[in-house]
C-alpha cells in the first residue's frame, strides 16, 4: 500500500498487492516509478505513476521482469530507467512524454 502524507494528512494511496521492491522519483516528469514484485510471474510490474496531487494515476505498467525487480535506477540524464531483478534480464526504458 502507497500512503501520501504531509502535515498529518492523508493525500492519497493505492493497494498494491505485490511487495514494493523499489521506488524512484522523477522531479523532472512528477512521476514515481514504483517495482512490484510477486510469487507469481505475471506481477513483476514496474508501474510509472503520475504524481500530480498525489492522484497515483497509473501511466505505464510494464511487465517485463519474469520474477522480482530488485534494483531500479534512472539514467544522469533523467530519460531512462534501468532495472534489474531476479530474473535474468535488465530492462530500460526511455521516457515518452
Amino acid at each position: 500500500m502507497f500512503v501520501a502524507r504531509t502535515h498529518r494528512e492523508r493525500l492519497g494511496e493505492i493497494v498494491t498487492n505485490s511487495q514494493v521492491c523499489g521506488l524512484l522519483w522523477s522531479e523532472e516528469y512528477n512521476e514515481l516509478v514504483s517495482a512490484l514484485g510477486s510469487s507469481s510471474p505475471d506481477k513483476n510490474d514496474l508501474i510509472v505513476w503520475n504524481m500530480k496531487k498525489f492522484e497515483f494515476e497509473a501511466l505505464a505498467k510494464l511487465r517485463h521482469h519474469t520474477a522480482r525487480p530488485l534494483h531500479i535506477a534512472l539514467s544522469p540524464d533523467k530519460t531512462t530507467i534501468a532495472s534489474a531483478g531476479a530474473d535474468p534480464g535488465i530492462l530500460f526504458v526511455e521516457h515518452v512524454s
